[in-house]
């Protein structure tokens, strides 16, 4: 069972009363955001002064990894993988630049002693900074926060709005006085014109007619090398959108259209159109696309 740790406001304050660290970063999405039960029925018990304590003197620290590949704790190491029976091998986990070990008691880091704390102060006043990139648990602030421009967008796009809701809550957060003065509510109608230029629609196909200044643009270094082309196709829908190879930046869509038939020609005409004898991407897809680009013959064969 796990614990969130933005709705367990006594295991905050046993976190920092035993590590001396405050809890930061929750609105970070590389930073864990839950508890397992042993460490918070532990750090809760020694709180109100149990003869209990946790195994380490200092956690597990934080810091907002790099890529996906050779620095990124969750994707090297499986969380549920742990020793079974005190005979089992030790499991091994790396050094990150993302993370620092955690640090067990010893003579030089003894149990803290409950008696020795400080007295007890609510969470709204005891903050702490959230600057830096070092997993610590943010307190709970009183203030408002007033958003900007840029957080007024990731919050528009991690909510998936359309122009006209993301005007709509632009409207209210004004009229509540929560956003910033550079935000201007009627920048969502225009959002679209920013990359539209790059894109053209002709028969039934929608296409990105630039893809290196569509890479300028977004402010991506264009190796065709480092990518790879992703076509699908079913019945209603076909389309292209290209994949990073260490998924260090976001996927690009490239091509669609709901017109085009699922065949041979129609695949031809989507790398005619994204120039593809220029970037020479690999190609991936399924095993009916494979067959499409190898030129098999279709349905059965008549012998």
């Amino acid at each position: 069972m796990k614990f969130s740790l933005s709705s367990n406001v006594k295991l905050c304050e046993a976190y920092e009363a035993y590590f001396n660290l405050p809890i930061r970063s929750q609105d970070k999405i590389w930073a864990p955001k839950f508890s397992c039960s042993y460490c918070k029925n532990t750090l809760e018990a020694w709180y109100r002064g149990e003869k209990k304590s946790m195994k380490f003197a200092v956690p597990r620290i934080w810091r907002e990894p790099t890529n996906h590949i050779s620095d990124c704790y969750f994707c090297l190491v499986n969380p549920r993988k742990r020793r079974a029976g005190k005979n089992a091998k030790k499991i091994q986990y790396p050094e990150l630049p993302s993370t620092t070990a955690p640090v067990p008691h010893s003579e030089h880091f003894p149990v803290p002693s409950r008696s020795n704390l400080k007295e007890e102060l609510p969470l709204s006043q005891d903050c702490s900074s959230s600057e830096g990139s070092e997993f610590l648990i943010k307190s709970v602030s009183v203030e408002p926060h007033l958003i900007n421009s840029e957080e007024f967008n990731d919050l528009v796009r991690d909510l998936n709005l359309p122009k006209i809701k993301a005007e709509i809550l632009a409207s209210r957060l004004k009229q509540w006085n929560l956003l910033k003065q550079d935000v201007n509510i009627s920048d969502q109608r225009k959002r679209h014109e920013i990359f539209s230029g790059f894109f053209t629609k002709k028969d039934g196909l929608c296409y990105c007619n630039d893809v290196k200044g569509l890479f300028d643009a977004i402010g991506i270094p264009c190796v065709s090398s480092e990518w790879r082309l992703f076509i699908d196709s079913s019945t209603k829908s076909l389309k292209a959108v290209l994949l990073h190879n260490g998924n260090k930046f976001p996927s690009l869509p490239l091509a669609h259209s709901a017109m085009l038939k699922e065949n041979y020609e129609s695949v031809k005409m989507v790398l005619q159109t994204l120039k593809y004898e220029e970037y020479a991407w690999p190609v991936i897809g399924d095993f009916k696309m494979v067959g499409f680009l190898v030129g098999m013959q279709g349905g059965y064969t008549k012998y």
